[in-house]
């Protein structure tokens, strides 16, 4: 009888981790199928390496007041394939999302080529017959782990008139990407949006832009987002089109923090736009730093108006001397300063193309002073880094306290050798605040806050 009840027990929590994940076949129009049957917070999961097609259609599906994943098979290491056979339309759009809809992409390859020409339109965009007549809200938007190609147009696409007023998006995350050939990555001409946060990814060969954010005059909302763009690879941006590869214009700002970044090749340099722009609004402070520019237009930083202040620190014009951009391979040879460039001591840009960063003495010395560095990104949402350095083995602690002193988390509690530690604190279950994080190694003691946003 025990036993019985026992593997009732475990059948039953079997049963609720996998409730809502379908595995969807390969082929044409499985995954158009299985996205129109999908319930709130369903998990799609494809076969890696796998092809998942559409034919004769203007997009995939429509994602409307429901969350949905589409995700790779996390065992395999080949991404699956997803991608139009044929369609009815001249430019056809993956993904459009509606009224109250939340939407990850995760460890898949979006390929706008068909029948080996470049013709899908957008990744996302929004389906104006699901908008409501008022303001409809997007909850969030997540691309991680993807590769995105082959677009004649924007990536992530608000660029009709008709969304004005209409389209506010909570939060955008994009992380550990590559994304080429294709228009703007995040174009929010006429959407509001709250939050936007791009790292760890590469973008190259893009046909205008490279980001675009906008505010009252166009979007109709009052504030342009808070922003993260951190240990990013921009390079051959404005195919096209020659224009800022960041620009954030017109309302009142939250902060931006722009960190540990390479710019390189902005096309029509030294004549194109101002390569990190943000003009024409009032708001709070943004910082740049630690950033890297080689072969772009002007190094500055905005047309700005009352109240807005930048902290532009440690920058540098440097060629990262890629191994081979032009297909693709952003590699920093060993030696190259940029290697050691990062607010963190590591390598700026994509962390993907810092493989030979060990073989750079500086790495491996051991740190002179005992420090605790301001976690990066910050203000974020919902993970982010802390990085330490303690100069003998030592007894360490790390505590994260809630701003009433309250601890919330404990990511360290053992003996370390002396070195250099990064630690990665996930806040998905905490509310929005202040908190403060406290090392103690040995007799020494340090605290600084952190701001998570969601």
């Amino acid at each position: 009888m025990r036993k019985n009840l026992l593997f009732l027990i475990i059948l039953l929590c079997v049963s609720t981790i996998n409730y809502g994940q379908t595995l969807v076949t390969p082929g044409d129009g499985t995954l158009t199928t299985a996205i129109n049957a999908a319930a709130d917070g369903d998990v799609l999961q494809l076969f890696g390496g796998a092809e998942y097609t559409v034919t004769d259609s203007s997009s995939f599906a429509k994602i409307i007041e429901r969350s949905l994943t589409i995700e790779g098979d996390p065992s395999v290491t080949d991404k699956p394939i997803v991608k139009f056979a044929s369609s009815l339309s001249e430019e056809p759009k993956f993904f459009l999302l509606g009224n109250n809809a939340s939407f990850t992409l995760r460890s898949v390859i979006i390929d706008g080529n068909v029948n080996g020409v470049s013709k899908a339109a957008n990744v996302i965009s929004f389906d104006y017959n699901a908008l409501s007549n008022d303001v409809s809200n997007i909850k969030n938007i997540r691309i991680e782990n993807c590769e995105i190609k082959n677009t004649t147009d924007n990536v992530i696409h608000a660029m009709n008139s008709d969304m004005k007023y209409r389209v506010l998006i909570d939060s955008t995350y994009i992380d550990d990407c590559i994304m080429h050939n294709t228009g703007t990555i995040i174009m929010y001409k006429y959407a509001g949006s709250k939050f936007i946060s791009v790292t760890n990814s590469t973008f190259y060969d893009i046909l205008s832009y490279g980001m675009r954010i906008t505010g009252t005059e166009t979007s109709g909302f009052d504030e342009t987002p808070i922003t993260i763009v951190d240990h990013t690879t921009w390079n051959n941006i404005g195919t096209t089109d020659p224009r800022e590869i960041i620009l954030c214009e017109d309302g009142t700002a939250q902060p931006w923090t722009v960190t540990n970044n390479i710019f390189a090749n902005q096309v029509a340099a030294p004549n194109a736009k101002t390569v990190v722009n943000i003009k024409e609004i009032t708001g709070d402070v943004s910082t740049i730093t630690n950033c890297a520019f080689w072969n772009i237009s002007k190094v500055s930083w905005s047309n700005s108006t009352e109240g807005w202040a930048h902290v532009v620190t440690d920058t540098v014009t440097t060629d990262p001397q890629f191994v081979d951009a032009a297909n693709g391979d952003f590699t920093i040879p060993a030696g190259n300063v940029l290697l050691s460039f990062s607010s963190t001591g590591g390598a700026v840009g994509d962390p993907r193309w810092a493989v030979n960063a060990t073989s750079l003495e500086r790495v491996e010395e051991l740190p002179v002073e005992f420090a605790l560095d301001q976690n990066y990104p910050n203000p974020f949402n919902p993970t982010t880094n802390i990085v330490f350095d303690i100069i003998q083995s030592e007894n360490v602690t790390l505590n994260i306290y809630d701003i009433l002193g309250r601890e919330v988390s404990t990511l360290v509690n053992e003996r370390l050798a002396a070195g250099s530690y990064r630690y990665e604190f996930d806040a998905k279950n905490l509310p929005s605040g202040i908190y403060i994080y406290t090392i103690q190694a040995g007799s020494k003691v340090a605290s600084r806050k952190m701001i998570l946003m969601k």
